[in-house]
């Protein structure tokens, strides 16, 4: 029960911010859990920028529950201002690592 009402706050946290960039309230709901029931699958952009091939190496000797992943917005990012990173956090190793970023078009949508 407690995971359900997390995700319905986090939908409503999203619909927000999609409101605020411009989507009705209800177009944004619509979108967001289009977003949340099915899932997404997409090419990450940079990741063969610096030694994140090397990092994206290394992440393959963990299991999928030693790691989390998550997208953080960088607003004041040079080449992007809607660029959203794709962050990986390592539990066993208390460490986290850029890996690469979400494409500039679906960002933009985010």
């Amino acid at each position: 029960m407690k995971q359900i009402t997390r995700m319905r706050k986090a939908v409503c946290i999203m619909a927000n911010e999609l409101k605020k960039a411009g989507y009705s309230l209800s177009q944004a709901f619509k979108t967001v859990w289009k977003r949340v029931k099915f899932s997404m699958t997409i090419r990450a952009a940079g990741t063969t920028f610096g030694n994140r091939q090397e990092c994206l190496n290394f992440l393959k000797q963990f299991r999928q529950h030693d790691l989390c992943v998550t997208l953080e917005r960088e607003p004041d990012n040079i080449y992007d201002g809607n660029a959203i990173r794709i962050v990986v956090h390592i539990f066993s190793l208390s460490k986290r690592t850029v890996v690469g970023y979400v494409p500039k078009e679906l960002a933009r949508e985010l």
